[in-house]
Parts: C-alpha cells; sequence; structure tokens
C-alpha cells in the first residue's frame, strides 16, 4: 500500500565507525560526530537537488519522530543550513520548516519507519553478507510497486571519501569570510 502513494523514497546510511575514522580533519569540529545529522544534511540535499529537476519552486517541509538521542544537533544543523546563504544551502534545501513530532502525527513517519526498517533487515540480512544482489522478496516487490521511487545513498568507501571532499578545505577550517 505505501508504495503505490509514495512521490519518492530516500535512503541515507553510513557505518558510523567508518564515518569517524574517514572525517577529514576539521569535519568534526564543523559538522558534528551525530551520523543521524550528517545523513539528515545528506537527505536535505539530495532531496533539495532533486526538487531543482523535478519542482524548482517548491519548498518541503520535514518532520522528525521525537525522542532521538540526537535530536538537538540534528535541529542545530537544519536550522544552520537553513541560514546558510554563503555556500548557497539555503536555496539548495529550501526548507519551509522542520520540526519534531510525536510518532502518528505526521503523515510519512509510518512510511519512513517501514522504509527503514526495510533498509536495515536487507543491509543485515544480504548486503553486509555479500548477497547485495539478492534484495529481500519484501523489500524488492516494494521497490518495484514503487516504479522507480526508491532511492538510496549507502556513503561507505569512496562514495564517503567523495562527499567528505565536496567540502571546501576553507569550510573546515572554519573560515567564513
Amino acid at each position: 500500500m505505501i508504495a503505490e502513494h509514495v512521490y519518492r523514497v530516500l535512503l541515507v546510511s553510513f557505518r558510523p565507525a567508518e564515518y569517524l575514522q574517514a572525517a577529514p580533519p576539521g569535519w568534526k569540529e564543523q559538522f558534528g560526530t551525530s551520523v543521524h545529522s550528517i545523513a539528515v544534511q545528506l537527505c536535505l540535499i539530495s532531496n533539495g537537488w532533486w526538487r531543482y529537476e523535478h519542482c524548482r519552486h517548491e519548498r518541503f517541509a520535514y518532520f522528525m519522530e521525537i525522542g532521538d538521542t540526537d535530536e538537538a544537533e540534528v535541529l542545530k544543523t537544519v536550522e544552520r543550513m537553513r541560514r546558510d546563504t554563503k555556500h548557497g544551502t539555503a536555496e539548495v534545501i529550501r526548507v519551509a520548516a522542520f520540526k519534531p513530532v510525536e510518532k502518528g502525527l505526521a503523515k510519512g513517519l509510518e512510511a519512513a519507519d517501514f522504509a527503514a526498517w526495510h533498509w536495515n533487515k536487507y543491509y543485515m540480512d544480504k548486503f553486509r553478507t555479500e548477497k547485495a544482489m539478492e534484495p529481500r522478496k519484501d523489500f524488492e516487490a516494494f521497490a518495484n510497486i514503487a516504479q522507480g521511487k526508491v532511492d538510496y545513498i549507502f556513503a561507505t568507501g569512496e562514495l564517503l571519501k567523495y562527499f567528505f571532499s565536496l567540502v571546501p578545505q576553507s569550510v573546515l577550517e572554519g573560515q567564513t569570510t
């Protein structure tokens, strides 16, 4: 039922230990150590570029289920991104609102839980056991019904290094002028 009604599903994941080990000097100081916060940043930027290509003049409202241990850091990071006009981040992401809400109060959170559970299960059962080309039948069915609306970013290895390389050294050094 979810797959028939989604417009886009974006799954973002990291390996926390790899992220913390591979982060270049200055990265953790500028962007923190919360993998959740980094995943949210990547989601906002990815959705922002998708929005630019498909509905350029629209803005998005985002909801996050309350209670995450990194909630305060995520909110601080998103607010910083919303104010960042110097690097163009605010214009790319065009966030109308980013609000933490109780479970069940925002449409989409159950769908997000569903997609996250399936991605985690796929990772644990298949991806980490080098059977990535053998998706779980239920996840495969979801993706097939969604007909190309499911994207994922698994930021590991070379993709993680590339992600880190996208930030100018001046930002990592805290230079604002």
